[in-house]
């Protein structure tokens, strides 16, 4: 999944590029790490709630 989040905010015309935040679920693929992730690359991962 880390790779997937990695191309996603490394490329000029990827997904997340000049995105601030990616709305996701709570299912288990979006780990911590994956987070952690993407507020380093500059992306506010917001949880729904249970």
């Amino acid at each position: 999944m880390k790779t997937i989040a990695r191309e996603l905010t490394h490329n000029e015309d990827s997904f997340l590029n000049n995105k601030k935040y990616l709305i996701m679920d709570r299912d288990a693929t979006f780990r911590k790490a994956i987070r952690n992730f993407l507020r380093n690359e500059g992306v506010r991962p917001v949880r729904l709630p249970p």
